[in-house]
């Protein structure tokens, strides 16, 4: 990295230095907290050539954070991402930080990516990730084939409630900005919003002279971008729905440039509903990781061996059932193997099937099995019924065994295995937990009736 060097950025450059930041954390730079830390290169003649950038903010709630580092793809693997986290570590330790928090994206279409990063950031002393939120990616014209374009308009009731955050009466904004930061998540807010916020499709849902439901959409780099969702609680879902049509039915009518919709999910709730909301659109998922670095020893956490190979396997299963039109949840705790839910499905009543591998690093031919089960509560229903549902998915090998997690007899356990090769095939594996999440949700169906 000869005539490389990393130098904190002006405030007065933040505005051309934009791309070098993810969208979502373009909010932070604001903050008096923050600083953009930039790798340079000296090309001769008093000149320089920004080469990247990492985003770092010490957030008296949150800690030492990094929610954003980026170096242009011509300088990637030459050591300048490394060169830009030691220099954010060493912000931390200046700042009396005891660790550090940082934040990636990896897109759903390209897993050797995801398994790239994450050696990168292990390499470089971070522990594996978790999953924090999901970006979805939509083609505007892709809306068409979705479920919410066959919701119904909202009718002039409802359409003299959306009101502009420009345009609340006076009550009604008091009521707003007493909840903000307490009910309404601060986040949420207009002025977190990445890009420039767009008022026609920034609109509040008012009733009894509060907001109970607000969308807040904004311009980031050309794309319709809606950066929050929000519903004061489930008596109000209509409110949401209507908005979000309304929103949608403007931006299609009135801001034709927009091509894409990219959505950010940041609570499982709200994922729930975007993907429920968007079925049948063609959607590109990007997930935003977290991974932290502690900077004492004491604090070192220490995963379980075959962590690293199970977490690569799921990130790209996960993709695969997406194409399915299936519905995972990948989960990754401190010190504990990653797991991925599936929904089994939409009813309260059903459950969520839990996926994890066993990994048995010293085996040559057969070292990643796969073990799929899901139980649910059998109380009401007679035994032999149980068995004439399962024993014939048991035989076409749907489901591998099943027994009662209690002596009570009243919750009942389906479990499907699935040893697997050293060389992932992810069509087989898909097809395995499709056809199992199908058998468990005919027999909880027909338990149901």
């Amino acid at each position: 990295m000869e005539h490389m060097s990393v130098k904190m950025a002006g405030k007065e450059s933040y505005s051309e230095l934009l791309p070098l930041v993810a969208p979502e954390a373009r909010g932070m730079l604001a903050s008096d907290e923050a600083g953009l830390l930039l790798a340079v290169k000296d090309t001769g003649e008093e000149r320089e050539e920004v080469c990247g950038a990492v985003l770092f903010c010490n957030d008296p709630e949150q800690g030492f954070l990094i929610p954003s580092i980026y170096v242009k793809k011509e300088y990637r693997r030459q050591g300048i991402g490394a060169l830009l986290l030691t220099a954010a570590q060493q912000q931390a330790q200046a700042c009396g930080a005891g660790g550090i928090t940082l934040t990636y994206e990896v897109s759903d279409a390209a897993p050797e990516e995801a398994e790239e990063q994450t050696r990168f950031f292990l390499q470089n002393g971070y522990g594996m990730p978790s999953e924090e939120n999901t970006v979805m990616t939509i083609p505007m014209e892709s809306l068409e084939d979705s479920q919410v374009a066959s919701l119904p308009k909202p009718g002039q009731e409802h359409i003299k409630k959306m009101r502009s955050f420009d345009d609340l009466p006076f009550l009604v904004g008091t009521d707003y900005r007493e909840r903000l930061g307490n009910e309404i998540p601060r986040i949420l807010d207009r002025s977190f919003a990445p890009g420039v916020v767009i008022p026609e499709l920034t609109l509040a849902y008012v009733q009894k002279h509060q907001v109970v439901a607000f969308v807040v959409c904004s311009d980031v780099d050309g794309a319709l971008h809606l950066h929050a969702a929000y519903v004061q609680n489930q008596t109000h879902a209509k409110a949401l729905i209507y908005l979000v049509k309304q929103i949608l039915q403007i931006a299609q009518e009135s801001f034709p440039q927009y091509r894409v919709l990219t959505i950010t999910a940041a609570t499982y709730q709200g994922r729930l509903l975007a993907e429920k909301l968007l079925s049948g659109a063609k959607i590109q998922r990007t997930t935003v990781y977290t991974c932290s670095k502690p900077l004492y020893a004491d604090q070192v956490s220490v995963e379980p061996v075959g962590f690293g190979e199970a977490l690569v396997r799921f990130q790209t299963l996960t993709e695969g059932l997406a194409q399915e039109g299936m519905i995972s949840y990948l989960h990754v705790m401190p010190g504990e193997m990653p797991v991925v839910q599936l929904p089994i499905g939409e009813k309260k009543q059903f459950p969520m099937a839990v996926v994890r591998y066993y990994v048995d690093v010293d085996a040559e031919d057969t070292p990643f099995l796969l073990l799929a089960d899901v139980e649910f509560p059998v109380k009401e229903t007679p035994v032999e019924k149980l068995r004439e549902l399962v024993n014939p998915l048991c035989d076409a090998g749907k489901i591998t065994r099943a027994y009662w997690k209690d002596e009570e007899e009243t919750v009942l356990v389906l479990e499907a295995e699935r040893k697997e090769e050293t060389a992932l095939v992810p069509e087989e594996t898909v097809t395995f937990l499709v056809d199992f999440v199908t058998a468990v949700r005919e027999v909880i169906e027909k338990i149901l009736t």
